[in-house]
């Protein structure tokens, strides 16, 4: 039996399926090269199902095609309408925290604070220029008013000193450094005021100390032994090094090992860019990135807020991304490889260690999701990577030292380790969040930085 067409409504359906399944693919294998699969899985059921039904509408009778038309044009039109709703209404963090959310852009805050002082900057971390084999820096732009981030409901906005860390200035007077703090975002503080930072806990408890915070967002372990290895060239003793380490930090070395000056400082024990040294021409270098980034992203605002409306982004986060949230896959990136590299950095901490005469303790930070079981049971990859932790941190022990691992010696005594991080990581749109890298509230940063200072008294 023939089976005849009766309109060529469905046909469009099918067209228009066949274009957004297209530019699915698209974004997934071309632009993100296949690395979040995952995040996509929801877009090809739910596009699937639509290309059925759009085969089946093909031998539907014409006028029932027409009536369906008219539902799917209205349900078209109430998903835009739902859309401009949410962009003028709160935002779940305001319903969270009340009215005092900040809810301005980063390029917002940089420019209301340059109206205050000229010279402002957003944060810019040496991560970036790791596709330059020329300099990579270790810190950002110095003597700067420096925006930061938001994850509080406020941005946090510091002062950099003269090496372009987030310390006061007047840390570095001291011949000799203390403590040294090592590591990434959750060491440069983010998102807190430098006051509520590890470091600036610490010079609340040890005000006659000179405490020195070297963390920098997005840094990995060769990034880390850089700054160490820096820091040291200044001459200055060092009494005490806090690396605080994180499960980040293996996504930062995949990254970071390709680098030719990064793997200089692990492979030459006498290698130096003497960058501490020359810190305008590393500030003009900065700079000037950061000026290209900032004009970048203002021509880019409005399309973004364009092409954020047409794809419905409001409305797909608080449905689709909500009943089948999804994390990044950047743990999958971890290989034995890379495990072995990160032991060769750690001797090369200890080596310098005992070189200088300072002690190293380690600290390793848990990512938020090892306190949801579920969370746990649905990435099992996060099993593995604590296996992996496991192994570095019996490496440590092989070297007589020791390594403080946060979960077993703070978060496993809360009754609720939630209440330590930042108010996004109780946030019921939890898909809004990559929780495995959410950062501590202030409390989070005060309670830890306290059992840091009792530790290294001892």
């Amino acid at each position: 039996m023939n089976i005849k067409l009766k309109s060529k409504i469905p046909l469009i359906y099918i067209l228009i399926i066949s274009i957004l399944i297209t530019y699915i693919l698209y974004q997934n294998f071309v632009i993100g090269k296949g690395a979040d699969n995952n995040y996509y899985n929801k877009y090809y059921i739910l596009f699937s199902i639509a290309f059925s039904i759009s085969i089946f509408l093909l031998f539907i009778d014409t006028n029932k095609n027409k009536i369906l038309l008219t539902i799917l044009i209205s349900v078209f039109l109430s998903f835009y309408l739902l859309e401009l709703i949410l962009r003028l209404y709160k935002t779940n963090a305001d319903l969270i925290i009340g009215n005092n959310y900040d809810n301005r852009s980063a390029l917002q805050v940089l420019d209301d604070e340059r109206v205050k002082d000229s010279q402002t900057v957003i944060s810019f971390f040496p991560s970036v220029f790791l596709n330059n084999n020329n300099i990579v820096p270790i810190a950002g732009i110095s003597k700067r008013r420096t925006v930061f981030c938001n994850e509080n409901g406020y941005y946090a906005i510091y002062d950099s000193d003269r090496y372009g860390f987030n310390n006061i200035d007047s840390n570095w007077d001291s011949e000799i450094i203390d403590i040294l703090m090592i590591g990434d975002s959750h060491t440069h503080g983010s998102c807190v005021n430098y006051e509520d930072t590890y470091a600036g806990n610490l010079k609340k408890l040890n005000p006659k100390k000179s405490i020195i915070n070297a963390g920098m967002k997005a840094n990995g372990p060769l990034i880390e032994l850089a700054s160490l290895t820096e820091i040291l060239k200044l001459g200055k003793k060092i009494n005490d090094v806090v690396w605080i380490i994180t499960e980040n930090d293996f996504f930062g070395l995949s990254q970071e090992k390709n680098n030719e000056i990064l793997k200089n400082y692990l492979n030459d024990s006498s290698y130096s860019q003497n960058i501490l040294k020359n810190q305008k021409v590393v500030d003009e270098l900065i700079l000037k990135k950061h000026e290209e980034y900032v004009s970048n992203e203002r021509n880019r605002k409005n399309l973004k807020d364009y092409t954020g409306f047409i794809k419905l982004k409001n409305l797909r986060l608080q449905t689709l991304e909500r009943l089948f949230p999804t994390s990044s896959d950047k743990i999958n990136l971890i290989n034995k490889d890379d495990l072995k590299l990160f032991v060769k950095i750690i001797d090369r901490f200890f080596y310098l260690s005992e070189q200088n005469n300072f002690k190293i303790h380690i600290f390793y930070m848990p990512p938020v999701m090892e306190f949801t079981e579920k969370e746990i049971q649905s990435h099992p990859e996060q099993i593995d990577l604590r296996d992996n932790f496991r192994f570095l941190f019996d490496h440590v022990k092989t070297k007589n030292n020791k390594v403080y691992d946060l979960h077993k010696l703070f978060f496993n005594k809360q009754s609720d380790p939630l209440n330590y991080f930042n108010f996004m990581a109780k946030r019921p749109d939890k898909a809004l969040l990559d929780k495995r890298y959410g950062h501590l509230s202030e409390i989070g940063y005060k309670s830890i930085a306290y059992m840091i200072n009792d530790i290294i008294s001892k």
